[in-house]
């Protein structure tokens, strides 16, 4: 299969998942939802064991999954704690910047090189990304950037994604299966995240309580996130394809929530943000071609 029928896949799943999120969301702490599903995730990817082969690969190996596990904990944690306090139909369209970042950081790490179509793509994202900021006046989105700490929670995001997302293309293009790098990811990120709530909070006994007052919904939030990663993963694991136009494509998910997730949850500015949204997915067409 293309790798961009691949990311596509992942996108429809990310779209679903971002809406379960946000709806979980309303009544459970950020943390909680992470650690919890990500536990409930460990417990899924383990009877892996039985049908493929996940032995443990290499101590080096195992060592950049457990750096990108690291990672990929850190920018969940951002990206999370912004959702549960930002409308969905602002937050989604937003990640699409995480695309820039990634451009750049594709070009320094990997030496991945674009045409002026790729790079028309990316200008097309930060407008976008741009007019949905865009409230009262022409610098409001600057303003907005400034003083919102969940909007500075997303730029960290981006800059731990991106590096997530290197080490992804690194660790996939040597010898490592989409299982092996599923399997072991899922370990470390529950086994990182069980550290970080009974440091912060209370361990067990919060994910005890979310696991009964929203079991059903975090179950499939899981479900859906490891569907999301497998796909990227196969995608990432294609030679030809280039690390810094997966994620644009991965991203188109985030028309779906806008409009979708903006109805559901009575946001304002639908139309508004929908058009910018659809104005990043023209952007993320002319990276693909």
């Amino acid at each position: 299969m293309p790798w961009y029928y691949l990311a596509l896949i992942s996108a429809c799943f990310i779209a679903l998942f971002d809406i379960i999120g946000k709806k979980i969301l309303v009544r459970e702490h950020s943390f909680d939802l992470l650690a919890t599903s990500f536990l409930f995730m460990a417990i899924m990817v383990l009877p892996m064991i039985f049908y493929q082969d996940v032995s443990l690969p290499k101590t080096s190996t195992l060592l950049f999954i457990f750096i990108k596990s690291v990672l990929t904990v850190t920018y969940i944690i951002f990206t999370t704690r912004s959702l549960r306090h930002m409308e969905v139909s602002e937050y989604d369209p937003l990640m699409n910047m995480s695309s820039v970042f990634l451009f750049f950081m594709s070009i320094f790490f990997l030496g991945e090189r674009f045409s002026l179509l790729n790079i028309i793509g990316l200008f097309l994202i930060i407008s976008g990304a741009y007019v949905v900021e865009l409230k009262d006046g022409l610098l409001s989105p600057l303003r907005n950037m400034y003083k919102n700490k969940y909007m500075h929670f997303l730029v960290l995001s981006f800059i731990f994604a991106s590096l997530s997302a290197i080490m992804d293309r690194f660790i996939l293009l040597g010898d490592v299966s989409v299982d092996v790098m599923l399997f072991y990811n899922r370990l470390f990120s529950a086994g990182l995240l069980f550290i970080v709530i009974s440091f912060l909070f209370n361990g067990l006994s919060d994910i005890i309580k979310v696991t009964k007052r929203s079991f059903i919904p975090v179950l499939v939030f899981s479900a859906l996130y490891i569907a999301a990663d497998y796909a990227y993963f196969m995608a990432v694991k294609i030679p030809e394809a280039k690390i810094a136009l997966i994620i644009p494509i991965k991203r188109m998910s985030t028309l779906l929530v806008t409009v979708a997730g903006g109805e559901l949850f009575k946001e304002k500015g639908i139309f508004k943000k929908s058009i910018a949204c659809l104005v990043m997915i023209l952007g993320a067409y002319f990276i693909i071609i």
